[in-house]
């Protein structure tokens, strides 16, 4: 069978095993990227030199490690999906030399106070000279900034927050994580104030499409071209582009989140607990993360048993 033919068929069982849609078109990208490199068509004519070939041309890309090993362990799933559905004659997974990555127990990089206060001045400041349009999405950036900050969640999760979800009275979002799987997460005293800001903010919006949009949506955060859509996470990516350059400091939606679990763990928070509020679907996935937070929180925790009897 033609590879691609075969690319096609993992990807439908993907939809099939209700797999997250992003997580289907990252599947998807690494094995088109993988098809284009190596240089046979057919699955049974597959030899260890063309594997060999395709790692040399890829390392060569300048991918990170960590990138390396993903790209690795979807070609060899989608190899063994095809073995096991009589796509081809032979195993071919075992001709995949793993990638190695060096492990490491580095902190991770999170936002100091400061920084924080920063980001939130800044959106502020911003917000005094701008359109009526660019005034409703500093407002609803500052928003969003907040839930990351004090949920821990995905730029995903957060973007597709519907409104109905958002329960005030019971101080809950109800976010929908990887897998669509659903997570119930409580809000922090800190995010209902962001929350009773935002709706007081929005009263003071004077622009009618705006308002519009705002209300008809079933989405928390809609997209500006379709209200029945929420806005794409390059919107929020543009933004955090944009804060970076003007705070000349590296910001991503990701660093909301380790920076979320690194403060949970010096305060001693419960790992069991952190992991289901950032919806880790086993906590030793949120202990392998966060092992350098951890041991340093622990560390400061027990030398405080030390005393010396002078």
């Amino acid at each position: 069978m033609k590879i691609s033919q075969a690319i096609e068929a993992f990807l439908i069982s993907l939809k099939f095993s209700q797999l997250s849609h992003n997580t289907i078109i990252a599947y998807k990208k690494d094995l088109v990227q993988w098809n284009v490199l190596i240089e046979t068509n057919e699955l049974d004519t597959l030899t260890y030199l063309d594997f060999q070939k395709y790692a040399m041309k890829i390392s060569m890309e300048g991918f990170k490690p960590s990138t390396l090993k993903r790209k690795n362990t979807v070609i060899c799933k989608f190899l063994k999906f095809c073995h096991a559905k009589k796509l081809c004659q032979e195993p071919l997974a075992h001709l995949l030399d793993p990638v190695k990555a060096r492990k490491t127990n580095a902190p991770k990089n999170v936002l100091s106070p400061q920084e924080i206060k920063d980001i939130f001045i800044y959106i502020d400041l911003e917000q005094v000279c701008c359109t009526r349009y660019k005034h409703y999405s500093l407002i609803r950036n500052k928003l969003i900034i907040a839930i990351l900050l004090f949920t821990g969640c995905r730029a995903q999760e957060v973007v597709s927050i519907q409104k109905k979800a958002v329960d005030l009275e019971n101080k809950t979002i109800l976010l929908i994580t990887k897998g669509n799987k659903y997570n119930n997460v409580p809000i922090h005293p800190s995010l209902m104030e962001a929350f009773k800001l935002y709706y007081e903010a929005l009263e003071e919006v004077d622009d009618f499409d705006v308002y519009s949009l705002i209300k008809t949506s079933p989405y928390l955060f809609p997209s500006k071209r379709n209200p029945d859509k929420h806005i794409n996470k390059r919107t929020l990516h543009a933004f955090f582009q944009h804060l970076s350059t003007k705070l000349n400091r590296p910001l991503h939606a990701h660093l909301f989140r380790h920076t979320f679990a690194s403060y949970c763990i010096a305060a001693n928070m419960d790992i069991s607990t952190l992991s289901t509020i950032i919806s880790h679907s086993n906590p030793s996935i949120t202990l392998s993360i966060y092992t350098h937070e951890i041991s340093a929180s622990q560390k400061k925790k027990e030398i405080q048993k030390l005393t010396f009897d002078i």
